[in-house]
């Protein structure tokens, strides 16, 4: 079974161009479930938007009106925040509950159209009821792209109809001959103010990333079935060497953890340790104990004497404590520096459609060197910006000298 190595470059900036992103601001917290897919023959790239690295949009149309939604590998449902026109509403009602907020509604079918692709009934939550923060950063729902295992709107009946949700792994299923996976290429922007750049696909790998095909397959955990895209930590890397890790999720092998990897939370969740290893030996370095948060001086590549600070957005939480199902998760911060595949799983042959075991592959897209130059001159490009422009997360008016934190990503 194929794990992982994870390498910390601090700082680290990087990325390729695909597709525009609009970008928005709001930390992500681990989401409590996770599908949603679609039925149809023709597959390709989505237009994505992202506002501040933070929350990555791209339209859906259900039923007759297309909605933006935040694509979300950690869950496994698609909702939309408000009735749906066009939909058939059942009876049955359902609570899915995230970890910064929940959504509530009654079930419903649509047809949903997504990528090039269709369905013609799909079961829904169209939500009445409902808080998290993705509402107030343009999205107007949250479509899941994790696996099958951990959906929470059932099937259920309407007007004698069987209700179909319909996951990736359903729709693979029905077109066997097509590949059986989503890619990710979420980049940074190159200034304060540019319009970020990435993409999404479904069943295509970008041109530009044509490399991970060489990759090595990593397994999920579990290997069967898994209900996140969860994968197993060999050991984490730092300028000083490597380090050993272990975990508190149960069951887990010896000397691994489990890392899971999700699009729909902004930032790094790892134990306290592990965070103290990285940002405990950069210069200027201070932990925040009432943010329970690292801070980072903004120039720490720079010999310039400057007290700006950036938030560091590796944050310390032991996120398996209690029983949980993984020890790091990984959010964009994490997979802004990868080309990420979810492949749901191969089939043995056209002719025998049990499909495989889902499994990652992860193409590194940033270059060690290349990246601390960048991050030196962008740095300094930025800061005058920052200095006398508002703090994009509170709105307030950053001082014009003095000490100040821009709260935003420094990886």
């Amino acid at each position: 079974m194929k794990t992982f190595l994870l390498c910390f470059v601090l700082p680290l900036v990087a990325g390729k161009n695909l597709l525009p992103f609009r970008r928005t601001s709001a930390p992500r917290f681990p989401r409590s479930h996770g599908t949603i897919g679609a039925r149809g023959t023709k597959r390709g790239t989505v237009d994505l938007s992202d506002y501040h690295d933070l929350l990555y949009i791209a339209n859906v149309t259900v039923g007759s009106s297309t909605y933006p939604v935040q694509l979300d590998s950690g869950s496994s449902d698609l909702v939309i925040f408000s009735t749906v026109s066009g939909a058939t509403t059942s009876s049955l009602t359902v609570n899915i509950t995230y970890g910064t907020g929940y959504a509530y509604g009654s079930i419903s079918n649509a047809s949903v159209a997504f990528g090039g692709l269709t369905v013609s009934q799909q079961a829904l939550l169209a939500s009445t009821s409902f808080s998290d923060p993705v509402t107030s950063l343009g999205a107007e729902g949250i479509l899941g792209l994790g696996t099958h295992v951990s959906m929470s709107i059932p099937r259920f009946p309407i007007a004698g109809e069987a209700g179909v949700v319909v996951s990736f792994t359903t729709q693979f299923a029905q077109t066997p001959t097509e590949p059986n996976f989503i890619t990710f290429a979420l980049t940074r922007s190159e200034d304060a103010t540019a319009l970020d750049q990435g993409g999404f696909t479904i069943g295509v790998i970008d041109p530009a990333y044509t490399n991970v095909q060489s990759t090595n397959a990593i397994s999920t955990w579990p290997v069967s079935n898994p209900d996140r895209w969860s994968i197993l930590l060999d050991a984490y890397e730092l300028s000083n060497g490597t380090v050993p890790v272990s975990s508190s999720v149960t069951n887990v092998p010896s000397g691994k953890a489990v890392l899971l990897l999700d699009t729909g939370t902004s930032y790094m969740y790892a134990p306290s340790a592990m965070v103290t290893a990285v940002y405990g030996n950069i210069k200027g370095a201070q932990f925040d104990s009432s943010a329970a948060q690292w801070n980072v001086p903004y120039l720490v590549v720079q010999s310039l004497s400057d007290s700006t600070k950036c938030v560091g957005s590796i944050v310390p939480q032991d996120l398996a404590a209690g029983g949980g199902e993984f020890d790091i998760l990984a959010g964009d911060v994490f997979l802004r520096n990868v080309y990420t595949v979810f492949d749901f799983g191969d089939f043995a042959s056209q002719s025998n459609l049990t499909m495989g075991n889902p499994y990652v592959k992860l193409l590194s897209t940033t270059n060690i060197t290349a990246a601390s130059l960048e991050f030196d001159k962008l740095r300094v490009h930025c800061l005058p910006y920052f200095k006398r422009t508002n703090d994009p997360h509170t709105g307030t008016t950053l001082p014009k000298s003095g000490p100040h934190q821009f709260l935003g990503s420094c990886t």
